[in-house]
């Protein structure tokens, strides 16, 4: 409950300074300034890493060709059957199929995952030809920036001990978010003060004004996106903050979150290569299923098949992670069962929602530039702030001197 005791003490300074008592715009200015010195680098650091993960998918992919892209074919794709008896006779060890991703676009590869050994294994397959493109490909630079993002390269203690990478980052968001509220109090116009010069940035009086304009001005117009970033990001930071989250945006519903040992539970799909015994009837049903929901035109982009379900992702904007849930029939295909997106509770729900909202999928590809320009903006400034500050507090101190 420590960052609950540091946000208070923020707050009560925010409206008392020193028994004194002063506008409310000056006391934005003095904690403006003095939150952002403290924590203006990490700022810097977790906007500028958020920003190299947006595209990160699009990059991997775009390094990959071979691995992620196909050619369609005029005959189609072959059946689901066909893919995974393919794919488990490439394995040397007993191998389970448990997920099958398959997506709308036809230039984009299957995702099969596979329970090997006991280790899960993940595998790209070209389904027009039911050959094994290769394993998802991990880049470090991403798993560097992913780390920087999170927990400032800090390995996770094996005691349990404070996680500090963590802590520092949680604590420079909450504070970040104070620190852009108190920005929009310090900008927004007096009475009678012309609003068009508060909207633009100069870029013919001087680098010290454009950078002035650039720090005051452009972080206004990112102000509410970088906002909901901080908002939603604190929701991984710290469970007392996703605890008030979840309970003010999703009051009533229980607050469950899916355990890594529950998802051994969604096991199918028994192959032993040693006797050779592989049942291609049992696949068949998961493409039966599967034509059976786009039978129903509902415009899917993604269907991933696990077990007797099959989860039918409805848009690739909004809620990214919104599905129908169909369970069916695991000798016909049949569909028995239909969960639309709409009964799902609230609390899941809310969950897709602020992964949405955090990383920018909500409003598409257009959306998520936006994000990367919003959130490169947002690594600059704290880089302007230092640069003002320094320049205000120690050379026109010097000037005056001379």
């Amino acid at each position: 409950m420590t960052e609950v005791a540091l946000f208070c003490i923020f707050a009560f300074q925010f409206f008392y300074a020193k028994n004194k008592f002063y506008s409310m715009k000056k006391i934005s200015k003095s904690l403006h300034r003095i939150l952002s010195i403290v924590v203006g680098i990490f700022i810097s650091i977790v906007c500028f890493t958020g920003a190299m993960l947006i595209f990160e998918n699009e990059i991997t992919e775009w390094q990959n060709p071979q691995i992620y892209k196909v050619t369609p074919t005029p005959n189609g794709a072959i059946p689901v059957s066909d893919i995974l008896t393919k794919v488990v006779a490439t394995e040397s060890q007993k191998a389970e199929v448990t997920q099958v991703v398959i997506y709308r676009n036809p230039k984009k590869s299957y995702k099969v995952v596979l329970n090997v050994g006991g280790d899960t294994k993940t595998l790209y397959v070209n389904q027009y030809t039911g050959k094994v493109l290769g394993k998802p490909t991990e880049s470090k630079f991403f798993y560097t920036m992913y780390r920087l993002h999170r927990f400032l390269l800090q390995p996770r203690p094996k005691d349990d001990s404070i996680f500090w990478g963590k802590k520092i980052v949680g604590i420079s968001t909450l504070i970040f978010a104070l620190i852009l509220i108190t920005g929009i109090i310090t900008w927004f116009p007096r009475k009678g003060q012309s609003w068009s010069n508060r909207l633009k940035i100069s870029i013919k009086h001087g680098w010290r004004r454009f950078w002035y304009d650039l720090h005051v001005v452009g972080g206004v117009y990112v102000a509410i996106l970088l906002l909901l970033m901080a908002l939603t990001g604190l929701t991984w930071a710290f469970p007392w903050y996703r605890t008030v989250f979840y309970g003010i945006f999703a009051s009533g519903d229980k607050q469950t979150q899916a355990r890594p040992n529950d998802k051994g539970k969604d096991k199918t799909i028994y192959v032993d290569n040693e006797t050779d015994s592989i049942d291609s009837q049992r696949y068949v049903s998961w493409q039966r299923a599967v034509e059976n929901v786009e039978a129903m035109g509902k415009g899917y982009t993604q269907f991933t098949i696990s077990k007797n379900e099959v989860r039918a992702k409805i848009s690739n904007a909004g809620n990214s992670r919104a599905s129908d849930t169909y369970k069916f029939n695991p000798t016909t295909g049949d569909i028995t069962k239909t969960k639309p997106y709409a009964d799902v509770s609230k609390y899941m729900k809310t969950r897709g929602w602020v992964y949405s909202i955090h990383t920018g999928y909500w409003g598409g590809f257009a959306m998520r530039v936006i994000y990367f320009i919003a959130a490169m903006l947002g690594a600059a400034l704290p880089l302007t702030g230092y640069y003002l500050w320094i320049k205000r507090r120690f050379f026109n101190k010097k000037r005056k001197k001379e």
